[in-house]
């Protein structure tokens, strides 16, 4: 029988008669209305953390984080290489190995390395300008050569105004 559900007729074990489900006096307990909510509340918890856990278990294991040496020798061009791949890992050695050290001022710091990323983007424009076929890329490469050449005049002109 399910719980909720009246109950016509119970056998009690005291008298051995049969009772009408209705007296009171027969009835269990029920838990008070905010009593109920929590448990409710709890069931839910429970099943959404076993749900989570079940997700995550399926997951695949992430990858190590690859440390410098491993990721900066992936990035040497190699013999095999298209000329398109050599000049795109060429401009990323390039940047990576001219980056400038951290002062700890934010504003220099900003300035000093998107300096470095902006000309890698134009290296690797240049690359695509050489390489590429597509119009649409071509034309958006030179685009950014023109671009970040304008935006590392303005860094230069900042840096030097702030004695960088």
């Amino acid at each position: 029988m399910r719980p909720g559900l009246p109950r016509l007729r119970r056998k009690l074990p005291d008298n051995g008669g049969l009772v009408a489900a209705s007296d009171p006096s027969t009835q269990p307990s029920r838990p008070d209305k905010d009593t109920s909510i929590m448990i409710r509340i709890s069931l839910i918890v429970l099943s959404s953390a076993f749900a989570i856990s079940a997700a995550c278990a399926q997951q695949p294991a992430s990858k190590p984080a690859m440390d410098t040496a491993t990721h900066m020798k992936m990035m040497m061009p190699m013999n095999s290489d298209s000329a398109a791949t050599k000049g795109y890992k060429q401009s990323m050695m390039t940047m990576m190995s001219g980056m400038p050290a951290y002062t700890g001022d934010a504003d220099v710091d900003f300035m000093k390395q998107m300096k470095g990323h902006h000309q890698a983007a134009i290296d690797m424009a240049k690359v695509e300008l050489v390489n590429g076929k597509d119009p649409e890329a071509k034309k958006l490469a030179e685009e950014i050569v023109a671009a970040q050449e304008k935006e590392i005049a303005t860094i230069d002109t900042w840096l030097k105004t702030k004695g960088k």
